[in-house]
């Protein structure tokens, strides 16, 4: 009977280790992260926040309209060769960026700038991008 309860409690310590384990691997996979432009989307003239984990990868599209895109200083975060992070992208010719993995990185909280070409104007408070460190 000892051995039972022994084989049991075993049993069940082994089951919680291996699910929090199987959580944890869950939560950490990266994902690509698109951001979407539209130029009649009121959610473009708001602050949006985007919230990346290192691997992630990061994509931005167009899908109605025509955007400059900057992130200054995206080198501290992205794995890319320049210091800023400039791209187009056209909904009707290039709507998809090319995309950029997020390097590992502590805690780092980034404006974007974005100006849409098609109707003249700026959001009115420039988004963020969030990288924390998980």
């Amino acid at each position: 009977m000892k051995r039972t309860l022994v084989y049991l409690i075993l049993f069940l310590t082994l089951f919680i280790y291996l699910d929090a384990f199987a959580q944890e691997a869950l939560t950490t996979q990266p994902k690509l992260v698109i951001i979407s432009l539209d130029q009649e989307n009121g959610l473009l003239a708001d602050p949006s926040e985007v919230v990346l984990s290192p691997g992630d990868t990061l994509q931005f599209v167009a899908d109605n309209g025509d955007f400059n895109v900057l992130i200054r200083e995206a080198y501290k975060f992205l794995k890319i060769k320049e210091v800023d992070l400039k791209l187009r992208v056209e909904s009707s010719a290039n709507p998809q960026s090319a995309k950029y993995i997020v390097s590992a990185i502590k805690e780092l909280d980034k404006e974007y700038s974005i100006y849409c070409i098609s109707n003249d104007s700026w959001p009115l408070a420039p988004p963020r991008i969030i990288i924390n460190v998980e």
